[in-house]
């Protein structure tokens, strides 16, 4: 468009300048070659132009992914050292509630040897290995708890091993575990006194479970 608007423009003006018809011949064909190679010469530059742009473009994607990696680079590295740290204090709270258990432990093995282990009376456990139950432990909810000590302490009575370390002492243990977890859901509803009597009943059954059982005694004293 450009190239054609130039070349009528000087149409008109060369006719209308009084010289011959072959000079103005040449001169147009001259202009047009001319006039040609400037259009060829602008649209190089608009290539170059669009090849340019392009290429803004391109580095400017690059810029944004740049940035971006390094964005992502540091949150990867930020979160493996959180990672990191968050280990260390695990690691460092394991190993502070393990020395806390062992000392506990201590504490405990050294209470009771200091303290001897409350057994049941005769009247609440006899010789047969039958558990005399106070009213509280005798309902419904703490049925399958006492079965399970009913026939663990019958087995006691009859059994040569008995006491710290054997199967039986263990399995009471477990099961005197689970009534009281049982009986502690009811810590509010029971009265205190009620709900302590029977909690140190309990106690008492897993106390006699780590000595031997009359029956062991009787027949050590024999040999």
């Amino acid at each position: 468009m450009k190239y054609t608007t130039r070349l009528a423009a000087l149409v008109v003006l060369f006719g209308t300048s009084g010289v011959s018809s072959t000079t103005r011949a040449a001169d147009i064909a001259d202009l047009r070659a001319k006039m040609a190679r400037a259009a060829v010469l602008e649209q190089e530059a608009a290539i170059r132009q669009q090849q340019a742009y392009s290429l803004y473009l391109q580095n400017r994607r690059l810029a944004v992914q740049t940035i971006w990696d390094v964005r992502s680079m540091r949150d990867r590295a930020r979160a493996e050292e959180q990672g990191a740290l968050e280990a260390r204090v695990d690691h460092d709270r394991q190993r502070r509630q393990e020395r806390e258990r062992l000392a506990a432990a201590r504490t405990e093995a050294g209470r009771r040897v200091a303290t001897p282990l409350e057994r049941p009376e005769a009247r609440q456990l006899d010789a047969t290995g039958k558990i005399h139950w106070p009213n509280t432990l005798r309902r419904g909810e703490y049925t399958d708890s006492r079965t399970r000590l009913d026939s663990l302490f019958a087995e006691r009575a009859r059994a040569d091993d008995s006491g710290e370390g054997s199967a039986n002492c263990d399995a009471v243990q477990v099961a005197t575990s689970q009534m009281l977890r049982e009986l502690a859901t009811h810590i509010g509803v029971l009265p205190p006194r009620e709900y302590l009597a029977a909690q140190q009943f309990v106690r008492n059954l897993a106390n006699e479970a780590r000595f031997p059982s009359p029956r062991q005694i009787a027949l050590r004293d024999r040999r």
